[in-house]
């Protein structure tokens, strides 16, 4: 689809290749994380016949998408190696050290893909990637709900401390570009059968857009009742003083996906869930 509006933007491809890739591997972190949940049949089978298809779904879209728009880039080879790549970081032992704050990672991944996605659909010029990327956001958004009941029912027995929770949050936020984004974005330059329709970015560059592009179209304000929702802080969230520590933990997401612009500030934006 020569013509397709997003063709000649760069990040709109290295966004979408990364989503894709990603979202298709799902099958090995579901894998690794049935041993963790051993004996909780309800959630094991919600992993297998709701999350798992509806994820695989999601990479299966992105990848059609990649593939239509970009004919020319060998997304099948592109993918072998990232999985080859990605498979050792979703390992059992690489996970947190218990069900409740696996799943409160888990509360914070599908928080981030949610706002993501939502801003990627608010900024593109692409009707058809628009319409797909708020799709994916509602589902992410219904996925995030269901592990956050189950961070609920295991925080009761394991009573982690509040430090520890923000820790967890705090440090899955770091893995996203650490690990997830940086694998799946390796190989995106070095696969293509012929000569790609737009200069090639580093990964320093696509984070940077990446930043601009969550500075300005992420839903803070929704973002902020997701991740402070199931630590159940009651009225103390309300307070001034949780405003800044947000704020703090707004740039540090923004530094983590590729570092705000100069003098800029996340805007918190209304939207409970």
């Amino acid at each position: 689809m020569m013509d397709h509006p997003i063709r000649s933007d760069p990040f709109s491809f290295y966004a979408l290749a990364t989503i894709s890739f990603l979202e298709s591997d799902v099958s090995i972190y579901v894998e690794n994380l049935r041993p963790l949940f051993l004996g909780d049949t309800g959630f094991t089978q919600w992993l297998i016949h709701t999350w798992l298809p509806e994820e695989k779904t999601h990479g299966l879209m992105t990848q059609e998408m990649v593939q239509r728009v970009w004919p020319e880039f060998d997304w099948e080879s592109a993918f072998a190696f990232f999985t080859d790549r990605y498979r050792p970081l979703c390992d059992t032992a690489m996970l947190r050290r218990s069900p409740g704050l696996e799943a409160l990672a888990r509360c914070v991944t599908e928080t981030e893909t949610a706002m993501i996605y939502r801003a990627i659909g608010v900024q593109t010029k692409s009707e058809e990637l628009k319409k797909l990327m708020f799709r994916m956001s509602s589902d992410e958004i219904r996925h995030y709900k269901y592990f956050r009941e189950i961070f609920h029912k295991y925080d009761s027995r394991e009573r982690h401390s509040l430090w520890r929770k923000f820790q967890t949050i705090a440090d899955r936020t770091k893995l996203v570009r650490d690990e997830d984004m940086n694998v799946a974005f390796s190989p995106l330059n070095h696969y293509w059968k012929k000569r790609m329709p737009f200069r090639a970015l580093c990964f320093k560059e696509f984070c940077l857009g990446a930043s601009s592009v969550a500075q300005h179209y992420i839903p803070f304000g929704t973002a902020k009742q997701m991740l402070l929702n199931p630590l159940e802080m009651g009225s103390w969230s309300r307070a001034p003083v949780f405003d800044l520590l947000f704020s703090s933990f707004c740039r540090y997401l923004l530094r983590c996906i590729g570092g705000p612009a100069r003098g800029a500030h996340p805007v918190l934006l209304p939207g409970p869930v």
